[in-house]
């Protein structure tokens, strides 16, 4: 059985959830407490990187860095291109093009009310999102499934799922006012998205609230 060692978040952990899920394969989250993450810390050969989230496989390793073991589970299970070095860099920079919005987002939302570059985040933030959004609406073929058209869900989706219903259509996110309407300016987008939904609604509607 996998394990996924995080704090008690959605987060970085959440593609590995559903994909877990979608393949029928077992695991247990292992939720840590900053007490607890100190002390993971210390034990050998465990938090290469000092952070989680990390994965434990059923052989016993240790796995980090969260978008490395997506990629691995999405090679070890079929979700991941191997022999399509386009589709795959289209994936890829998907989701990189994700982790830049996580990065605007957390800048914005860290930073105190009042500092003098809180309105100036916030615009950058928001700017990225269309950014994001325009380039996602261009990729995704209307009527497709899958994200890119692809035969067969790849690790995007999962991504993706997990982005869309943590990051922008989740009432619980401290800033769902303010990016619900960029969201709805991509109409392209909708039809997928709630594709997504239903094909990872035991998930979505089981695991509770949370802002991330």
């Amino acid at each position: 059985m996998y394990k996924i060692y995080y704090l008690d978040f959605f987060g970085r952990s959440e593609c590995m959830r559903l994909l877990f899920d979608h393949f029928s394969l077992p695991y247990t989250d292992v939720v840590l407490t900053q007490p607890d993450l100190q002390a993971l810390k210390l034990e050998q050969g465990k938090l290469e990187f000092g952070q989680v989230p990390v994965i434990e496989t059923p052989e016993g390793a240790f796995l980090c860095q969260s978008l490395a073991i997506l990629r691995y589970l999405g090679r070890k299970y079929g979700a991941y291109p191997e022999s399509d070095a386009h589709t795959a860099y289209l994936i890829d920079s998907t989701i990189d093009g994700m982790e830049d919005y996580i990065n605007h987002f957390f800048k914005y939302h860290m930073t105190p009310q009042d500092h003098p570059l809180k309105s100036e985040l916030r615009e950058k933030w928001l700017s990225f999102s269309d950014t994001l959004f325009s380039v996602l609406e261009k990729r995704q073929p209307k009527e497709a499934k899958y994200f890119l058209g692809c035969e067969n869900i790849t690790i995007a989706d999962f991504a993706l799922a997990a982005f869309i219903y943590m990051m922008v259509l989740n009432e619980a996110n401290p800033h769902y006012e303010a990016i619900k309407p960029v969201w709805d300016k991509h109409e392209g987008l909708h039809r997928y998205a709630e594709g997504l939904y239903e094909l990872f609604k035991t998930r979505f509607e089981s695991r509770g609230k949370k802002p991330f």
